[in-house]
């Protein structure tokens, strides 16, 4: 899924990784990207599970996945 992503393409605005079964690994990918990517203005990652809890409850919770993409967005705000 993470090949999606258009890691050498520094121009993208908007990045849509909703539904594709990111876990805080997948986090973290996505979070270096956006470090490294000053135009993206559009991020989504909705219906994934970015702190190891599945939509059942079920999973080890770890918030640092989505406590790298906060960092990340940070420094471009």
């Amino acid at each position: 899924v993470l090949c999606e992503v258009p890691f050498k393409d520094k121009t993208i605005t908007s990045l849509d990784v909703s539904d594709k079964n990111l876990w805080v690994e997948g986090a973290l990918v996505v979070s270096h990207y956006i470090e490294n990517n000053g135009a993206l203005t559009s991020l989504n990652l909705s219906e994934n599970e970015l702190c190891g809890i599945d939509e059942d409850g079920d999973g080890k919770y770890d918030a640092s996945g989505v406590t790298a993409l906060a960092d990340a967005i940070g420094k471009h705000q």
